[in-house]
């Protein structure tokens, strides 16, 4: 029984160190700060965005302001159906927790306070990643049209 024990573990081990090698052999590039010839950032944004080439500039702007636009509303939506779904999950949560009598009392309260966490989970997880939203829907517009977008964050690199 040991020793099937000890072979267990010694593949373990084997996958661990093996998935460690090829993890290392994997390059990550760092993206430097884009030179302003080929791209330019959008202001108050991480995005630099390079266009395409068979547009004018003019198109390009207006393609822009119609992705952030678009990208406004459609994070603003979710926004709101994020924070009311998590209200209502919380409420119903708190509702349970706040009327629960009886022999059933500490289930009722149990399953009352995961639904509250859950309904204020949704509601953090919504408001957090609100921003990391819009500029994931500029990036994806603006790609559809044709254009290349990276991310470089100042912040993070000084």
């Amino acid at each position: 029984m040991s020793t099937r024990n000890n072979l267990r573990h010694l593949k373990i081990i084997f996958i661990l160190l093996i998935s460690i090698a090829l993890n290392a052999c994997i390059s990550n590039t760092i993206i430097d700060e884009q030179s302003k010839d080929n791209y330019f950032n959008v202001i108050n944004t991480p995005i630099y965005v390079s266009k395409a080439e068979n547009i004018t500039q003019e198109a390009f702007e207006d393609e822009l302001s119609s992705c952030i636009s678009s990208s406004e509303n459609k994070v603003n939506i979710s926004n709101k159906v994020g924070t009311g779904t998590g209200a209502i999950i919380l409420a119903n949560g708190l509702y349970g927790v706040a009327t629960a009598t009886g022999f059933l009392a500490p289930i009722i309260v149990v399953g009352g306070s995961v639904l509250a966490l859950v309904g204020g989970g949704a509601i953090w997880a919504t408001k957090a990643t609100g921003e990391n939203r819009i500029y994931l829907n500029i990036e994806n517009c603006l790609e559809k049209r044709g254009h290349d977008v990276i991310f470089y964050n100042e912040k993070s690199n000084k």
